[in-house]
C-alpha cells in the first residue's frame, strides 16, 4: 500500500498515474467507494471524502480503512490535506478533519511508501 497526500489541485492523481503507469480506469473515488470495500481497488482518490461519508453513515473509518488495505494490499491511496491547522467552528467539520488526520497517520505507519505532492512534484516522506 502506498499513500499520496497533498493540497487540492496539486497534481496528485496525475503523479500517481504517471509513476505507476496505470490507466485512469483504475481510479475509484472516495465519494463512491462502499463502506465495505471490494477487492481490486488499485487507486483510491479523495480518501478524505471516503472518511467523511463513513462518519456520516456511522461506520468506523479505522476499521473500514483496515479492510480496504487488507483486501487491496497494492492500493495507492490519494488524500487531500484538509485543515492545515485551521480549526473549523462546525463540530462535524472538526470531527471529520481530526478523524481523517488520525486515519491517515495509521495508514502512513503501515504504508510501504508515503509521498507528498506539491505542484505535481513528489516529495518522498517514507
Amino acid at each position: 500500500m502506498e499513500l499520496f497526500v497533498g493540497g487540492i489541485a496539486q497534481g496528485k492523481l496525475d503523479y500517481v498515474l504517471r509513476e505507476k503507469n496505470l490507466p485512469e480506469e483504475c481510479v475509484r473515488g472516495g465519494e463512491e467507494l462502499p463502506a465495505d470495500p471490494p477487492e481490486g481497488v488499485r487507486i483510491l482518490r479523495n480518501f478524505e471524502q471516503y472518511v467523511r461519508r463513513l462518519i456520516e453513515d456511522g461506520t468506523d473509518p479505522v476499521s473500514a480503512a483496515e479492510k480496504l488495505t487488507e483486501r487491496n494490499p497494492d492500493i495507492c491511496i490519494i488524500s487531500n490535506e484538509i485543515g492545515s491547522g485551521v480549526i473549523p467552528a462546525d463540530d462535524f467539520e472538526r470531527i471529520w478533519r481530526d478523524t481523517t488526520g488520525r486515519v491517515l497517520c495509521i495508514l502512513a505507519g503501515k504504508a510501504e511508501h508515503v509521498t507528498r505532492i506539491v505542484c505535481g512534484l513528489g516529495q518522498k516522506l517514507k
